[in-house]
């Protein structure tokens, strides 16, 4: 065996590709360079050589420890679980509103911004009389609550009454009510003055036509006295069948309404 300097010259030895997979396998693992060398008959040169070139890093490939998840912030929206179950709209956006102001002094904005806008779609829901779990509607109100309402219409305009200066959730749908109320109010007195002018102009025309029949020399037909009642209003006529009945009795009809 030869000698050089005193040292003995290790014989170099290519080896194959799948030799190197484990060596940088175990060295990635964590044994150290000169006992991975070794073990597959390589030189701690070359093995360090092959790390730098090809980029074995230990860092890299560590396993990272586990680490415990940063506990949850506490909860801004604080809703209870009976307004919850609930579910009014007007609980549930106040509550929101009320969050979105505690997000936004905490510094947590992205937050604050996202209840805001949940806070806006309840007031939206609450404004049309829903709830976040099925509104009550004219199909599926109890059939005694519908009665009382349609039977007792001052009761359910004094609900909807608007109070200024109160603070009132409400006051979107009782504005939407009254607007209502109003137009329809309009379009029945329009039609109650377009009915009494025809009438009007349907009594000038006859009296003109009697008029023009006495200048002739002839006479109208003469009107029977339940006619003219009838015709003045004294009487009416309250069915199909032709049944009349006085104007006075039948506002005596109304009494027990």
């Amino acid at each position: 065996m030869a000698h050089t300097g005193g040292m003995e010259r290790r014989k170099y030895k290519i080896q194959p590709a799948e030799v190197w997979d484990k060596v940088r396998q175990d060295y990635l693992a964590g044994l150290g360079a000169e006992e991975v060398a070794a073990k597959y008959d390589v030189t701690a040169h070359a093995l360090r050589a092959r790390a730098t070139r090809d980029g074995w890093s230990r860092y890299l490939h560590a396993p990272a420890e586990p680490v415990d998840p940063p506990p949850p912030p506490p909860s801004l929206f604080d809703v209870s679980s009976d307004d919850a179950a609930g579910g009014d709209p007007a609980v549930l956006a106040e509550a929101a509103a009320l969050a979105s102001g505690r997000a936004m002094r905490a510094g947590r904005l992205l937050e604050a911004r996202a209840l805001a806008g949940l806070a806006a779609t309840y007031r939206k829901l609450e404004a049309r009389g829903e709830t976040a779990h099925g509104a009550m509607t004219v199909e599926n109100a109890p059939l005694q609550l519908v009665y009382d309402i349609l039977m007792n219409p001052l009761a359910a305009s004094d609900r909807l009454a608007i109070r200024p200066g109160a603070a009132d959730t409400h006051l979107a749908l009782k504005e939407a009510y009254w607007t209502q109320q109003q137009t329809l109010g309009e379009k029945n007195q329009e039609f109650r003055h377009a009915q009494l002018h025809r009438r009007a102009a349907l009594d000038r025309r006859v009296a003109a036509l009697e008029d023009q029949l006495k200048a002739a020399g002839m006479e109208p037909v003469a009107e029977t006295e339940s006619a003219r009642r009838i015709r003045t209003g004294v009487d009416m006529v309250i069915d199909c069948c032709g049944k009349v009945m006085s104007a006075k009795d039948w506002d005596k009809t109304l009494d027990g309404l």
